[in-house]
Order: C-alpha cells, then structure tokens, then sequence
C-alpha cells in the first residue's frame, strides 16, 4: 500500500490544499495528509470561539508538541458568521487520533456533524476522545448586569454585551462626564442575597454541565473567582481559567507539563468582548476586581485609529474607556472626558476618531 502524499504548506493554507485535493477525487489521510503527521499523531479540536485559546495553550507545551500535531481544521465558531460554519466531515473524523470537543447538541448553530452522536461515532476506535468544557454563558458568576444581547459595531461585527447598569447609569447621568458615571457605578447598591442567588444559579449551570465533561473545573473556580480574573465577559474565559484547563487536559493525556511559558501565554491571551465587574456585584459578592475591565479584543477604538500603538492605561482610565466605547456602539453618544484625562490626546483626536468609527460627527 503507497504511503499517503505528504502536503507541504503553512497551516493556514492546507485547507485551500485540501479542498483542491479533494476536487481531484483525492482523499485525506489515504491519498494525503500534511506534512506535520508525517511523524505525529493528529489531534483535532471540535469547539467553538474557545478552540484557538485551546491550540495556543497546547502549542506552549513541548510534550503535546512532540507527540500530537494539530489539524487546521478548526471549529471557530465564535468567530464565524451565521451561516458560514463548515461542516465536519467524516473523511477527516476518520483519521484523527485525539479529539478534543466541546459537548454540543444536533441543534447546535454551527452544523449538525458537530454533534456529540456525530463525531463520536465517526472517528477510530483507537482515538483517545476528551470532553473539554464549554463556559458560555458562566460568566454571568461575576458580570451579572451583562446579558448575552450583543450590539454590532458599524461594520456588523460584535463590540459589547448589553449591559443593564450601563444603560441605567447612561439614563441617569450621562449629560454630565464620565466622572459622573463612574460615581453613579460607585454608588449603586445590590442586595447581597440577590448576587449570591444569581452566582448559585451559574454554579448549579456549571455542576450540570460538567457531568458531561472529562476535565472539571468547577471547585477551581469557586476556589479562586474572588481574586483571579476568571471571565473577560460573559461568554468567554479569561487567559488564566483556560491556563487551568490546559493543564488539568496535561493530567489527563498523562503528558508532562510545563508551566514557564504562562506569563507569555496571559500576555497575548484575546479572547471575548470585555466587561466591568461592577462595584456593586463585587461588594456583594466579595470579589477584588472592582471596576476591571478585561481588555478587549478587536478594535481599540482610538489608540489603534490615531496613534498606531495601544497606550499601557490605569484600572481607572481603562474602566472610562470602556464605557465610553460602550456608549458610543449602543447610543452613538460620545460623553465629555473629566478635565486632565488622555493628556496624550487632545478631544480633537478623540472626535476624530470617533468620526472616523461612526462615519459620522458623535453626537456630545
């Protein structure tokens, strides 16, 4: 029997490759593979947005690379339009050697083939199948004024997550200055025993969920959610939470790990729409992350426009920022600055670029 054609090419362009191959009457892993299984065993991870943070983690450690190359062919769900998912086909199922998925249902919105019955039932026998947790929408444990409503930039692609304190303090005091808003944030009281009961139902969501999972995080998490960055926003796990999961998957695959590249790996870590965890939920829930914004990901709205280069900002100057571009996708409202704010750029760039995001001059 002839050995399998080897396709040597950058990762991002097997998949252009392989459909090419596949026209021909070619199929994978009996005609072809790419070149990096000539000598690993192939992993394929089948997730949504969390598979790229995944890849990453795993590409941080020496012992999964020398064993396991990871196919191209990626589930990014959260990072595809409606309608645009590609289905999962069985010739690729056929010769994967480690699958990495995320728990979804026939009804799934990327595409039926990535349905648990599906793909267990598609790849070798052989192949070493690791349930990975999926964390939409858990972040709600901590962002609990945020819903999963999302609101588009002008280009249609997702900026924010509603949020309802934001939209309440817009209400009551955005005529005056972003200072005013951070004061009304400040301010705002929620009842203990009401934060407590919308986290219990988040953690009663998880402990349903992880049955289903072959890596648990769950006493992680309630362990460590006070002091650690553990959501970027409601949908979406900081740097630090999938750093966790990575490693417990280590555990699993019995592969020593290697903790050294962890402070590169949080650095370059963009995942999510970003969110405040809002003094009021902090204080009631006893967490240490009062007005911290995670970094978005995406466009940085004035920085990148006008400068080229993203500016290191205060706690402080990171959470008015936020809210400023918050209000400026939801409303299209742009808000006076407090006087001494953004020395580094004058409110004549500030206008600008907002000109240049809205197509149009913000309304103040």
């Amino acid at each position: 029997m002839n050995e399998p054609m080897l396709v040597k090419c950058p990762k991002e362009e097997y998949l252009v490759k392989r459909a090419e191959l596949n026209e021909k009457g070619l199929k994978e892993w009996k005609d072809f593979k790419w070149y990096k299984f000539a000598d690993k065993k192939a992993c394929l991870i089948s997730a949504n947005c969390h598979g790229p943070v995944l890849e990453q983690f795993l590409l941080t450690q020496k012992s999964f690379t020398d064993k396991y190359a990871i196919h191209p062919f990626l589930a990014h769900g959260g990072y595809m339009r409606e309608g645009m998912h590609t289905s999962l086909d069985d010739e690729l199922l056929a010769g994967v050697d480690l699958l990495l998925y995320q728990h979804m249902r026939p009804d799934n919105s990327m595409s039926a083939t990535y349905a648990d019955e599906n793909i267990l039932a598609k790849v070798p026998k052989s192949c070493r199948c690791i349930a990975v947790p999926n964390f939409w929408p858990l972040g709600g444990v901590i962002y609990q004024f945020q819903n999963l409503v999302i609101h588009k930039d002008k280009c249609g692609l997702d900026a924010f997550y509603q949020d309802e304190l934001l939209d309440l303090a817009f209400d009551k005091a955005w005529r005056k200055d972003i200072c005013t808003i951070l004061g009304f944030l400040q301010e705002y009281v929620l009842e203990p025993h009401a934060a407590a009961a919308h986290a219990d139902s988040f953690w009663e969501r998880l402990e349903r969920r992880e049955k289903r999972w072959d890596i648990k995080i769950l006493g992680w998490l309630k362990e460590n959610y006070k002091n650690v960055p553990t959501f970027n926003d409601i949908g979406h796990p900081s740097g630090a939470l999938m750093w966790e999961t990575g490693r417990r998957l280590m555990q699993i695959l019995q592969l020593p790990f290697d903790d050294h590249s962890q402070k590169d790996y949080l650095r370059s870590y963009r995942l999510g729409l970003g969110g405040i965890v809002h003094p009021s939920a902090a204080r009631a829930l006893g967490v240490s992350l009062e007005m911290a914004p995670a970094e978005r990901i995406g466009i940085n709205y004035v920085q990148e426009y006008l400068t080229g280069h993203r500016t290191m900002l205060s706690a402080r100057q990171q959470t008015s920022e936020f809210i400023q571009n918050y209000y400026l996708v939801r409303f299209g409202k742009l808000l006076p600055y407090a006087i001494g704010w953004r020395s580094s750029i004058s409110s004549e760039d500030v206008v600008a670029g907002y000109r240049m995001f809205l197509g149009r001059e913000p309304e103040s």
